[in-house]
């Protein structure tokens, strides 16, 4: 499982704070291979900072990718 937080410290506007989360659960659920294995045995929280609002989808996915879980 993979919890990913964004808090009114990057963002004040709701709206910008889901698309980041979003765009980063897309990521983690077509990278679940990669990151995980077969095993999927642990709890995982993500912080993101300011970074992830100007990223694109690509930059994101690249980050998820060096996950190891």
């Amino acid at each position: 499982r993979f919890a990913v937080i964004v808090s009114k410290k990057v963002e004040k506007k709701a709206v910008k704070r889901n698309k980041c989360r979003r765009r980063i659960h897309e990521a983690i659920r077509n990278n679940m291979k990669d990151i995980c294995g077969a095993e999927r045995t642990h709890d995982t929280v993500i912080l993101t900072n300011k970074n992830c609002l100007n990223a694109s989808y690509a930059e994101i996915e690249q980050e998820i990718k060096k996950l190891k879980v």
